[in-house]
């Protein structure tokens, strides 16, 4: 969304609330902002300003010329390389932004740099537009010129710019506690730290694993810790954090599917990662924690055959053959970053049987389940006895059309020690043109 095709003068904006971001009544420190170059020439130039306003709530139709000046501007180069990239933008000066106001990014392009929109959904706040030259003299919000679904995604680190004294056992500064004093903490948790937090997960760990069954699970993975290994044959690198643990024992012969993912049923509001191990005892009492690369049944970071895991928050799925009775040990955890990914999420548990779960098994007809089970022969010939409809014409082994000639579907013929020492002779009588059969019996 641009006024013209890299037209200069375009200025994108976005607005962040002091409440919701969570600096509230602490003055905030801008280090850098980082955003993505959808399209750029070489030396063209992206600054990025910040402005100071009382309220997001009154950024549309501001008159930001003649009002609000900027608290700071900075400015880089972008290249044609730079394209489809991620590029920061950093604030030596480090401004600051003050308690009780919130802050618009804004980055402004000249001719040849259009910023890249973020995801094509709903959005989670409305981008902004200033264009002279179209005419958009104040900030304008996306929907506004028809675009509701479209918004540009600007990335700031920020840090209070008073960070209180951790250990004087008063939340002071940006702490949300201090020892004893908790008043910022939800009811329940405690501090550490100067740190809030309700404490780890029951199954935080390995060894205090506890027993899951097939359905919907909900989770937490918040102030978990790592205690299980990295395996390297897993996606990206095959690292693992904020895990926790749970026993199962599969209840079906087929395909166990374990997934986050929400197309499947899970949920996660976080980037999940999923390791399935093997265990050859009840309870996995056998296997040792944290297991090893040679446990590992089945692995996955981000589910590539469903949307979960094509984008954010980028949820996982495993599927591995199962029989009766089996019991495996199941992880739950998040990428690859600690003190990042982590979260709350729903597992999904379930045992696939019948046509599509991968395994041509007992309670599928070959027949009508190709997917599983392959395409059958068309010739019956050398597979009479063994009881499957080969050429699924309908008729098995001796009554297929094709086994006629088949030795084992040929009749069988008494020998003599079936009969014991009796023998039929047989009298051909021609009487009136007619044939009898007469049966005599010989001594």
């Amino acid at each position: 969304v641009s006024c013209g095709a890299g037209a200069a003068g375009n200025n994108w904006a976005r607005c962040f609330d002091d409440a919701t971001e969570g600096w509230g009544v602490n003055n905030m420190t801008i280090n850098s902002v980082t955003f993505e170059v959808g399209l750029a020439t070489d030396g063209a130039e992206a600054c990025v300003r910040l402005y100071e306003i009382d309220s997001c709530d009154n950024i549309a139709g501001h008159p930001v010329t003649n009002l609000l000046l900027p608290i700071c501007t900075e400015c880089i180069t972008v290249n044609a390389s730079d394209e489809d990239t991620l590029v920061t933008v950093n604030f030596p000066s480090a401004p600051a932004v003050a308690a009780g106001f919130d802050l618009i990014i804004e980055v402004n392009t000249n001719i040849g740099v259009f910023i890249a929109e973020g995801n094509a959904g709903t959005e989670c706040g409305p981008t902004y537009i200033r264009a002279t030259a179209c005419g958009l003299i104040d900030w304008t919000p996306f929907a506004d010129i028809g675009f509701p679904n479209s918004h540009l995604v600007l990335n700031a680190d920020v840090s209070c710019a008073d960070a209180g004294y951790c250990g004087n056992d008063i939340a002071d500064g940006c702490e949300a506690c201090d020892g004893p004093d908790v008043a910022g903490c939800d009811p329940g948790q405690s501090c550490d730290g100067c740190r809030c937090t309700a404490g780890p997960p029951a199954n935080d760990n390995c060894a205090d694993r506890i027993q899951i069954f097939g359905g919907s699970t909900d989770y937490t993975t918040v102030d978990s810790t790592t205690d299980g290994l990295t395996h390297i044959d897993c996606e990206y690198d095959g690292v693992t954090v904020h895990d926790v643990w749970y026993n199962y024992e599969s209840t079906c012969d087929g395909v166990l599917r374990v997934t986050t993912c929400e197309q499947l049923g899970g949920a996660s509001d976080y980037d999940t990662d999923i390791v399935v191990y093997a265990c050859a005892s009840a309870n996995c009492d056998l296997l040792a924690c944290p297991p090893e690369d040679s446990d590992v049944v089945a692995c996955d970071d981000d589910d590539s055959d469903n949307p979960c895991g094509q984008a954010a928050p980028w949820q996982s799925t495993v599927e591995f053959p199962v029989a009766l009775g089996d019991w495996f040990k199941i992880r739950i955890g998040g990428f690859a970053i600690e003190n990042v990914d982590f979260g709350t999420g729903t597992v999904r548990i379930t045992c696939l049987t019948g046509c599509s779960n991968g395994l041509c098994d007992g309670d599928e007809n070959p027949c009508t389940c190709e997917e599983d089970c392959g395409v059958q022969t068309a010739d019956e010939v050398g597979l009479c006895t063994d009881g499957v409809d080969n050429d699924c014409d309908g008729t098995t082994d001796c009554a297929d059309d094709e086994c006629a000639n088949d030795e084992a579907c040929q009749a069988a013929i008494p020998t003599v020690s079936e009969w014991g020492m009796i023998a039929l002779t047989l009298l051909l009588v021609v009487v009136g043109g007619g044939m009898i059969v007469r049966r005599r019996r010989l001594a």
